[in-house]
């Protein structure tokens, strides 16, 4: 038993030994060598003079030994200093290192035939092709430069065949092949660009493909000048935290860039994961900013004619979406009439709230509803984790939504914090506002009930993932109409 593991072993030597591409070449070099040395010896130990046989097959030997000795020398470049470097570095080396390294050799070993085989000055070929070459470099100067920006390039590796390029907001593509002079890039929509190494080199460019994980991408905007700042601000920022995979990232912003002429230059930063979301990522956030653009009256700036500032052209601010409109939009008031609209409009209140404050506290025992016109809030409620407690945003809610029905309909405690992510506009609708209404046609209490039943499911679901059975949505719902009943006395 022992005797085979030791024979298995043995052969698995011999075999890795045999198989060895170094030292096959090395054999195969060393009896090539061997054998033309010899044959160089016996030939010239023959020869009688110029015009002799024995002469000609010397001088033959002579050149085959030296192309044969630069092409071991290119060989042993490539297996022993290119390998070598790889294995220890694990970095690749570029094939035009490989390729120029091959011609200084090959041009090494016409200079030396010139001279040793057929007697030439080396310095009259030296100057001769040093004429020649710089007048061809000087008349081709821009393949010159094509071909030394390949090798600078493929040295600094910054790029590779199947990565995604970008040269400008027009030109994005995939690498399909280089070259010693350009690259060719296949675009989005199946192009084929052929770009000159010299324009990588001398031009910045991205590399799509390193944006694997979450990245930062931008869209910029112009909105007229009536829009305030701020109210801009709010529903813009609204419109990228209506996007989930936007606020998954944690990467966004909205910021006045400049003024112009044609309106107030805005840009939205918002992330994307990975490059390959970047085109649906971008159209999501261009239809959640139209859509909320246009929900709000406002519109992107189109003309850039001459604006000013004077007595006869006065500075105005658009005015703020009606309230009957604003509360037409949510869910809680759909049921209500044009009139009782109205009713509510004249008595809810207006408030803008800035960054951080809240709009509701945990606890507290009023019975208001805020209505989100502008901006964003966020649901905190606190999370005790290993002895420490700390606000846990559950949700960010933003323009046509609302917070607080439960206070309002039914008198309970806030359930939970409600802060500012950005500067909010909002109206509030209290008990004392809505009672009337409900006094007047106390049949809403049944349609009312079912909304909010309806809401408190839905979130149930996002959290829980529960289900209920009929019988026990029945009981909750007679439950939510019986507290209604009970608190506005009806």
């Amino acid at each position: 038993m022992k005797n085979n593991k030791k024979e298995n072993f043995i052969k698995a030597q011999l075999s890795k030994i045999l198989h060895n591409e170094l030292l096959q070449f090395t054999v195969v070099a060393l009896v090539v060598s061997a054998v033309l040395f010899a044959l160089y010896g016996f030939s010239s130990l023959f020869h009688s003079g110029e015009e002799s046989v024995a002469f000609f097959i010397t001088r033959g030997l002579h050149l085959i030994i030296v192309c044969f000795l630069a092409w071991t020398l290119m060989r042993l470049f490539r297996l022993v200093g290119v390998g070598l470097f790889q294995k220890k570095t694990k970095k690749y080396v570029p094939r035009y290192v490989i390729t120029l390294f091959n011609w200084l050799v090959i041009i090494g070993a016409v200079l030396f035939i010139t001279v040793s085989v057929f007697g030439q000055s080396a310095w009259a070929l030296v100057t001769a092709g040093g004429l020649i070459g710089a007048g061809l470099a000087f008349s081709i100067k821009g393949i010159v430069m094509d071909m030394i920006s390949g090798l600078i390039l493929d040295v600094e590796h910054t790029y590779k065949t199947g990565d995604w390029i970008k040269l400008d907001e027009n030109t994005i593509g995939q690498v399909l092949k280089t070259t010693w002079r350009h690259i060719e890039v296949e675009t989005e929509y199946k192009t084929l660009i052929i770009i000159p190494n010299g324009r990588l080199v001398a031009s910045p460019y991205e590399n799509l493909s390193h944006l694997q994980g979450v990245y930062a991408e931008h869209l910029s905007l112009a909105v007229d000048h009536d829009v305030a700042v701020e109210r801009a601000e709010r529903v813009l920022t609204d419109a990228i935290l209506s996007i989930k995979e936007v606020v998954d990232t944690g990467i966004y912003a909205v910021f006045a860039e400049k003024a112009t002429e044609g309106g107030i230059i805005y840009t939205m930063r918002y992330g994307v994961r990975g490059y390959d979301n970047f085109r649906i990522m971008r159209h999501k956030v261009i239809d959640a900013v139209t859509a909320k653009l246009h929900i709000s009256g406002m519109a992107i700036s189109e003309t850039f004619g001459q604006y000013c500032l004077s007595k006869a052209v006065p500075y105005f601010q658009a005015p703020e979406m009606p309230i009957p409109d604003v509360l037409r939009k949510v869910s809680l008031f759909a049921v209500l009439t044009d009139d009782e609209l109205e009713t509510l409009s004249a008595k809810a209140t207006r408030h803008l709230v800035d960054v951080g404050h809240e709009l509701i506290t945990k606890n507290d025992t009023t019975d208001s509803l805020f209505v989100i016109a502008e901006g964003v809030v966020d649901v905190v409620i606190p999370l005790t984790k290993d002895k420490i407690t700390k606000d846990h945003v559950v949700a960010s809610l933003g323009e046509g939504n609302f917070v607080g029905d439960r206070s309002l309909l039914l008198g309970e405690p806030r359930s939970a914090t409600v802060r500012a992510h950005t500067k909010v506009l909002t109206y509030e609708v209290s008990k004392e506002d809505f009672q009337p209404i409900l006094q007047a046609r106390p049949s809403l209490i049944n349609d009312l009930s079912k909304i909010v039943f309806d809401r408190e499911q839905d979130t149930s679901k996002k959290i829980s993932d529960a289900s209920q059975t009929k019988k026990e949505a029945k009981t909750l719902q007679d439950e939510i109409i019986k507290g209604m009943k009970k608190f506005f006395g009806l």
